[in-house]
Formats: C-alpha cells, sequence, structure tokens
C-alpha cells in the first residue's frame, strides 16, 4: 500500500476555521482513495505575504485561505484543482 502524504497549508487559524473541512476530505479521498495521511501546518510569513494583498482601504485581503501540497518522492506539488473543487464542494 502506497500512502500518499498531504500537507494543507492555511493562512492563519482563524481562516482555516472558514474552510469546509468536510468538503476537503471528501475532495482529498475522491482524488487519493483512502490511502493518504493529511498533515496541518500554518503557512510561513513569507508565503502569507504571497497569499495576500493590502486593499486600497489599508485592510489585509486574504485571497488564499489554504493550500493543498502533495508529498511524494519526487518533490512537492501543489494541487489548485483540488483546493478549487473543495470550495466549490464547500459552498453548496
Amino acid at each position: 500500500m502506497n500512502i500518499i502524504r498531504i500537507l494543507v497549508k492555511y493562512y492563519n487559524r482563524k481562516m482555516l476555521m472558514t474552510v469546509d473541512i468536510s468538503a476537503l476530505l471528501a475532495v482529498l479521498f475522491e482524488a487519493y482513495h483512502e490511502d493518504i495521511s493529511v498533515e496541518f501546518q500554518a503557512m510561513s510569513e513569507s508565503e502569507r505575504q504571497l497569499s495576500s494583498h493590502l486593499s486600497d482601504h489599508g485592510i489585509v485581503a486574504v485571497d488564499q485561505r489554504f493550500q493543498v501540497i502533495e508529498l511524494c518522492a519526487s518533490g512537492a506539488r501543489r494541487r489548485t484543482d483540488l483546493e478549487v473543487r473543495a470550495i466549490a464542494v464547500g459552498q453548496k
């Protein structure tokens, strides 16, 4: 059995709580079946800066609340397709 490691990086705890975790897990199970290991990790400061922008009113606006990263022997690959699908499923 080949376990696929998934890293979910989140902007901060408050932003993670706005994500439908059930929908996210459903999308991950659909994509990888039952052979996955999921880890949650806060984004670094530089990752947070890349995931947000300063609005015209001087307020930080978060563009990406979380990222799904597939970890494998050949390296890490961001799965924006799964991120988009998890958000869409969570909004239904």
